[in-house]
């Protein structure tokens, strides 16, 4: 767990008990009732209580990975034995060589002196095989098998690459009981989330959304940097920015959702009858796709829905 860059006590204490809150599984509405209504406290609280859960993304990231060690030892194997191949094949070819050129340089000499223990040759059509025929058949044999080996099974290269019971053991060891609960339980959730859960009907209110959008900061209560639908990578806090009309002294809810799941409640009063009013959600690469964020009145009713994709449109 990395603290934030303050020295404030109480924010570090918002950002440890929203870490904590998200070790323990539960989601963002269980916050404390004296940091909902301090802007400053829920922001560090909202910020463990993602940072907890980037950590288990980044853990589930590199548990995907395949093992690189077992796949260049494999190539490596490969090289060196066609190395080798082809080294007895030269060497064999070069003893050859040499006792033909003995035997015409003495022909009187008996043969018995030279005979020594040659590699039989393969026959071609009935025939004896000459050096350059053993070599080249000896050469075409090595292709084959080199492409036999590049020719693997889907299936059996992705059972080469899987990781090793032992080496999820491993991993799984770096993690404590509770972290490993939570790991168990956001490999669910990441299967269900495949397909989106149906969103809820937007409903008629006397409450009205004049105007909506999502930008990088808001400054004097002015939107900076708006993006329309497809927000870029480099953004890893996004502000959705409200002008409400109709819910004076009322509290109304910024729900954000991705995949179906809701990843923040953020509680906004209102204290003007047109107010301007806004939430933020820290991103993070572990979460591309579609986002939508909802307005929520104060009997939590969708009366108003914006989407946006982050990373890839």
């Amino acid at each position: 767990m990395r603290l934030p860059d303050t020295e404030n006590a109480n924010y570090h204490y918002a950002f440890k008990k929203g870490y904590r809150l998200a070790m323990e599984g539960k989601p963002l509405s269980h916050m404390p009732s004296q940091m909902k209504y301090d802007g400053k406290m829920r922001e560090y609280f909202q910020m463990g209580w993602e940072h907890y859960h980037e950590e288990l993304n980044e853990a589930l990231e590199n548990e995907a990975k395949p093992p690189w060690k077992s796949r260049a030892i494999w190539a490596v194997m490969m090289v060196v034995a066609g190395l080798g191949t082809a080294s007895l094949m030269i060497s064999n070819i070069e003893k050859d060589k040499a006792l033909q050129q003995k035997l015409i340089d003495h022909p009187d000499t008996s043969h018995k002196d030279y005979q020594v223990k040659a590699t039989p040759k393969p026959a071609v059509d009935g025939k004896l095989a000459t050096n350059s025929q053993v070599a080249t058949q000896s050469i075409a044999t090595l292709d084959l098998h080199s492409k036999q080996a590049s020719e693997v099974k889907p299936e059996k290269k992705a059972a080469m690459e899987k990781p090793s019971p032992k080496e999820e053991q491993e991993a799984l060891g770096l993690l404590n009981k509770q972290s490993r609960k939570d790991l168990a339980q956001t490999k669910q959730k990441t299967d269900l989330a495949a397909i989106p859960a149906p969103l809820e009907p937007i409903h008629s209110s006397s409450i009205t959304v004049k105007f909506a959008t999502f930008a990088r900061a808001v400054k004097d209560k002015q939107a900076i940097e708006t993006f329309s639908v497809t927000v870029p990578k480099y953004i890893r806090q996004l502000y959705f920015f409200t002008q409400i009309s109709g819910a004076q002294n009322q509290t109304i809810y910024h729900r954000w959702l991705y995949k179906g799941r809701v990843m923040a409640i953020i509680p906004l009063k209102i204290k003007g009858n047109l107010y301007r009013t806004w939430s933020s959600k820290r991103l993070s690469s572990a979460w591309p796709g579609q986002w939508t964020v909802e307005v929520l009145n104060d009997r939590k009713q969708v009366i108003y829905r914006k989407h946006f994709n982050y990373i890839r449109p």
